[in-house]
């Protein structure tokens, strides 16, 4: 036996620490994938602001959202709303 093969079959036991044996599952969680979730982490605040900005706007320049405010209102506070129930609920939907 080699002395390099020697060395590959004392570290063949640590070899999946640093190579990924398995695949990875078709629906790894999502708290598994740290790049993503610091991705989700930073960019919700901004999609929020960005939200906020568009409603303030629309509600000051579109004439009909500023004759009926409470509609306009409530149409802008269910779609966040309906949009994070469907995320919340889609997985778990057969």
């Amino acid at each position: 036996m080699t002395h390099t093969s020697d060395f590959l079959i004392r570290l063949q036991p640590y070899a999946s620490l640093f190579l990924r044996t398995q695949s990875p599952s078709p629906m790894a969680p999502l708290e598994s994938n740290d790049n993503l979730m610091i991705i989700l982490i930073c960019l919700v605040p901004f999609a929020a602001l960005l939200y906020c900005a568009i409603t303030i706007g629309t509600l000051l320049t579109v004439p009909a959202a500023r004759d009926y405010p409470l509609v306009f209102g409530g149409i802008f506070a269910l779609i966040p709303l309906l949009t994070g129930a469907a995320f919340w609920v889609g997985p778990f939907r057969k």
